[in-house]
């Protein structure tokens, strides 16, 4: 399990389905508690479900890698790359790997979410509910998360 912070709008629906009576606060979670929080779609945007997802994944990657040496956290990149199936070539994923393993001390993740909250709008097309936004503005905002440029 990892901890997780739940608001006290999210805990009144959960304690419906755990049977508890929670209230807001960080809880060492197990996978049913993990698993409602990122499938959660009655409380908030879509917005803040993908941001659930979000806390979640970095919880795990913390958890995970917390604490290891630099060959820990190697043994379990090795291990990971057996249950991943992609079209990047294994030279490549071991040099990705051997750079994030050299600043293991530094890691950190940081999270943006796009369109940005302060920019985009609700929008009809061809009788369907879209949000619309500026794609270039976005892609300069990536970029300067990205780069710092």
């Amino acid at each position: 399990g990892v901890e997780l912070t739940f608001t006290d709008e999210e805990l009144y629906l959960y304690n419906q389905y755990w049977g508890t009576e929670l209230t807001a606060g960080t809880y060492q979670c197990d996978s049913k508690m993990i698993m409602t929080h990122m499938r959660n779609r009655d409380v908030g945007t879509d917005f803040e479900r993908t941001r659930r997802q979000r806390d979640v994944i970095k919880a795990v990657v913390d958890k995970i890698i917390g604490g290891k040496s630099a060959a820990e956290i190697y043994d379990i990149v090795d291990y990971t790359f057996g249950l991943i199936k992609t079209n990047i070539p294994a030279t490549d994923l071991i040099g990705y790997a051997a750079s994030v393993l050299g600043n293991a001390s530094k890691l950190s993740i940081s999270s943006q979410n796009v369109p940005y909250s302060d920019a985009y709008q609700y929008a009809r097309y061809n009788g369907m509910s879209i949000i619309s936004y500026d794609i270039e503005d976005a892609a300069k905002r990536i970029s300067k998360f990205i780069y710092g440029k």
